[in-house]
């Protein structure tokens, strides 16, 4: 809590105000909200180029199985691994859609 009464905290503002206190929400925390339930569009079969290789060295992994987690297989040397979906996102740099 700042010299004002005022803390900030998860987004909340709190204001003090004599024994009361008022809770605002801040506009910063409605839209980073908001911001979290924007997904890629993601289907099984593409190819994902990530930010970081693997320790193959391939920097390619493709889609398995999509949801609240990701099935990957990494292209280089066939790895695959479960993570949750907002993980792979964050380092997603690439979506390639493979047409059949």
């Amino acid at each position: 809590m700042n010299r004002f009464g005022i803390a900030f905290g998860d987004g909340f503002q709190y204001v003090r105000e004599a024994d009361t206190i008022t809770l605002h929400f801040s506009l910063f925390s409605l839209l980073s909200s908001l911001r979290k339930c924007d997904r890629m569009d993601i289907q099984i079969g593409d190819i994902l180029t990530m930010k970081k290789p693997h320790p193959c060295g391939s920097r390619d992994w493709q889609v398995l199985r999509i949801g609240a987690d990701f099935k990957l297989r990494c292209c280089g040397c066939g790895h695959e691994v479960m993570g949750a979906r907002s993980k792979f996102e964050k380092n997603v740099r690439q979506v390639r859609r493979e047409t059949p």
